[in-house]
């Protein structure tokens, strides 16, 4: 018989614990005390079919008015074979210490609670942000200290210019910021004015860049392709991207390529340099002086993201041609056909009109569904080809 027990009761309850509905609910008071919850029970037809079952039932429930935090309510049935019958109805708790302890939940309860307390004593708009997501609270109780440490010493020092590193504060560490970088931002951004946070950077990996931390700095690989333009006899070098903006290659042609392995294959070309292609990540490119005044070739791979990339880099250098991503190349490999995971969901802005009709016919599935064709699959002969009509 389905009929309501103790388990069924805990369960439900533990249900709106893990919700976070419970906690919120204790914590405000909006959960009147004392509080009843209904107990499934038998129906009359029931009572009567199958009598002996409802008996053990009710002395179970008896029973567990003696074992259990709370008290059961009964309800008064009158059953034209049996007559008059009290059977369980509701158990009802007087205090929510009781209806903690019945969910085994009073002390996890009671250090929630005044984390959340201690809380909204620091910053006021904690305590509001810590009862939209209680749980986030009471699975990181322990980090809660050094969290406020933290947030307390980048509010007197906003945007500090220093490396994490350099920050010393009791129990904290490089680490333990590093590994928690996403909830220190669910902490500090309600607490920190506009001036103190750069909103463009966003997520986990952006965190020094956010709150004005000084940040590992980003590494711009490039390669000459002519042995005329080596620096003291290296071909390739890795250069700080804030230091790399006063670099001044006297050569006329740069090559941005995605593929690492076809960047390293690349054939020489006289008066060229090759920059390794970095997906979307081209912000450190964008005050590269020396890449106004040069012709610039890009090449990625042949799907939405590929030219939504593409967009992105010419958003930032207007002259960039792209080369063997066309669909004259697309058409011509259909033996390389794969699938993209995830299209690009809208036209990129700096396409030319023959790169949007590419970018329009492979997000309408014209030759394939969510088709594309990775860099690697297009033949060395061709990229040779290629580099001849673009430099005579």
């Amino acid at each position: 018989m389905s009929w309501g027990n103790a388990e069924t009761l805990r369960i439900k309850l533990t249900k709106s614990w893990d919700s976070g509905t419970l906690l919120t609910q204790l914590y405000e008071g909006t959960l009147v005390f004392p509080c009843s919850f209904f107990i499934k029970g038998p129906t009359a037809g029931q009572i009567t079919e199958s009598f002996e079952a409802v008996r053990i039932w009710v002395k179970e429930w008896d029973e567990k008015e003696t074992q259990l935090p709370g008290s059961l309510q009964k309800k008064e049935t009158n059953n034209r074979v049996l007559g008059r019958n009290r059977i369980p109805s509701a158990w009802i708790f007087d205090t929510p210490v009781e209806l903690l302890k019945f969910i085994g939940k009073e002390n996890t309860y009671k250090k929630w609670a005044d984390a959340v307390k201690n809380l909204g004593q620091t910053f006021p708009v904690w305590e509001k942000v810590a009862l939209e997501k209680p749980h986030k609270i009471l699975d990181n109780l322990s980090k809660l200290d050094r969290i406020i440490a933290i947030a307390l010493w980048i509010c007197e020092n906003p945007k500090p210019d220093i490396y994490l590193r350099e920050l010393s504060l009791p129990s904290v560490d490089t680490k333990f910021i590093e590994k928690n970088r996403s909830l220190l931002s669910w902490f500090l951004d309600p607490i920190l004015p506009e001036s103190a946070i750069c909103a463009q950077y966003k997520g986990a990996a952006r965190f020094e860049k956010r709150y004005g931390f000084k940040s590992k700095p980003e590494m711009i690989r490039f390669r000459f392709l002519d042995k005329a333009h080596y620096i003291n006899g290296l071909s390739e070098l890795a250069v700080r991207s804030d230091e790399l903006v006063l670099f001044q290659p006297l050569v006329k042609y740069i090559f941005v390529i995605e593929n690492d392995v076809t960047a390293l294959a690349f054939p020489p070309v006289k008066d060229a340099l090759l920059i390794y292609g970095r997906g979307y990540n081209f912000d450190s490119l964008q005050k590269m002086r020396c890449l106004k005044n040069k012709e610039i070739y890009y090449w990625g791979d042949l799907d939405t993201h590929g030219l939504a990339i593409l967009s992105q880099f010419r958003s930032y250098y207007p002259q960039t041609r792209s080369f063997l991503m066309d669909s004259s190349i697309l058409l011509s490999h259909k033996e390389h056909w794969g699938v993209e995971p995830k299209q690009y969901p809208s036209l990129p802005a700096h396409l030319s009109s023959e790169e949007a009709i590419l970018f329009n016919n492979l997000i309408q599935d014209k030759y394939a569904v969510s088709l594309r064709l990775e860099q690697e699959f297009i033949s060395y002969d061709i990229l040779l080809k290629a580099i001849e009509e673009l430099i005579p």
